[in-house]
């Protein structure tokens, strides 16, 4: 086979595995809504407007990963409102999840342990994240995130999982 028809090959079964966004920049969302939401930077430098800096941010690099995946400017922008219109009660819901490892664990000391040192933590938390987008119908994006939280911490859950509150 010649290297132009191998080439266009390639195209063709590329065009068939459908539409998955960058893998590198789907891990960095991951890790800056992780650090966002649960690692704040602490002291008198933080101020409101960075928050507000990070949070758009975040709906940037969000709004690229859907585009990436749906190919329409429309249904990212959408994708992405009704994602950080959930993000509250996501955010509430880690914040049980937290607290039943500090009242089921006895290692747990602390809330602020959880949140920044138990893998299992970080695993639902990505879980949350990705059950989200899933429900809204965006393909792909939630198993890349789920893969990622699966390398980085052993955990696999899958975003199509269902699992309660107050999950430990």
């Amino acid at each position: 086979m010649s290297s132009k028809n191998f080439i266009k090959l390639l195209l063709q079964n590329n065009a068939k595995l459908g539409n998955l966004p960058d893998k590198d920049l789907a891990h960095q969302f991951i890790d800056d809504i992780f650090q966002f939401l649960f690692i704040p930077k602490t002291g008198v430098n933080q101020k409101e407007s960075d928050l507000e800096k990070g949070f758009y941010s975040l709906q940037s690099h969000l709004a690229t990963l859907i585009y990436d995946v749906v190919n329409d400017g429309a249904k990212s922008q959408q994708a992405v409102e009704v994602f950080f219109a959930a993000l509250p009660d996501i955010y509430a819901t880690l914040q049980d999840d937290a607290a039943a490892f500090v009242a089921n664990d006895p290692a747990a000391l602390n809330v602020s342990q959880i949140l920044q040192t138990y893998p299992g933590f970080y695993a639902i938390a990505v879980y949350r994240i990705s059950n989200q987008l899933r429900k809204q119908g965006i393909r792909g994006l939630p198993r890349l995130f789920a893969e990622y939280a699966h390398s980085k911490t052993g955990i696999d859950i899958h975003p199509y999982a269902t699992i309660g509150k107050n999950f430990l």
